[in-house]
């Protein structure tokens, strides 16, 4: 693992051209929306091959929840060198992780008196399992949480994943989706992991994101480009 120092333009042009450029491994780990709803992990290996000058390879490991991610660290020998060898890793929480709650809660098979227990019960156990895998993915790094990049996403998908929901379920699942959010950015900060919040501010929870950021439950190309310059503006502001 390479502790990324990203380099002033006037230093980067004053370095060599020759030789083979050193080679860094760059691991998306998480729920699809890394690799299916949005193009920026790409874009964020370019910038970095353009600013280090190295060559970036990079490996998916998306579409899964991170209970099933926590299972294959012990499982699966190849995901562990994967996690071990990557000089850059960005992931994400699976929203999907509590959908099957979402869908019980619109229906109004989600138990208790407000409708609302398996919401509550699922939100537990993937704080649970996410504080397991953080934990884990960093003990296999040796503690080394340099590289690693948690995208927090907001929650603009909702109303286009649940379009059938009124106005008062919306705001309850918003609520514990905004909770989760928040949970991720503290356990975050706890372990020294820098994270990214797609669509800052008002546009990560309180409002839709600008016409032509989002095309239903895709990133656009201007989306992506916020994205990376947020990822940027990560590296330039240490």
């Amino acid at each position: 693992m390479k502790k990324i120092a990203f380099l002033f333009v006037a230093v980067f042009f004053s370095l060599s051209a020759c030789g083979p450029r050193e080679t860094w491994d760059y691991l998306v780990l998480g729920g699809a929306t890394q690799e299916y709803a949005t193009k920026f992990p790409e874009a964020y290996a370019g910038f970095i091959e353009k600013d280090q000058r190295v060559v970036v390879e990079m490996n998916y490991y998306t579409g899964y929840s991170p209970g099933w991610i926590l299972d294959q660290m012990d499982a699966s020998q190849n995901l562990r060198d994967l996690i071990v060898n990557a000089d850059i890793i960005t992931f994400d929480w699976d929203a999907g992780s509590t959908s099957a709650a979402d869908y019980r809660f619109l229906q109004g098979t989600c138990g208790g008196n407000d409708n609302q227990d398996c919401l509550r019960a699922d939100y537990q156990e993937a704080r649970v399992k996410w504080v397991a895998m953080l934990d884990k993915l960093i003990a296999l790094r040796s503690g080394d949480t340099s590289g690693m990049r948690q995208i927090i996403l907001g929650s603009w998908p909702f109303p286009e994943h649940y379009p059938d929901a009124t106005r008062e379920q919306m705001t309850v699942m918003l609520e514990y989706f905004q909770e989760m959010s928040v949970f991720l950015m503290v356990e975050a900060e706890k372990r020294g992991i820098e994270y990214v919040k797609i669509f800052d501010g008002e546009c990560l929870h309180e409002k839709p994101p600008p016409e032509g950021w989002t095309n239903g439950l895709v990133l656009t190309e201007e989306g992506d480009k916020v994205v990376l310059e947020a990822l940027k503006k990560i590296e330039y502001e240490k």
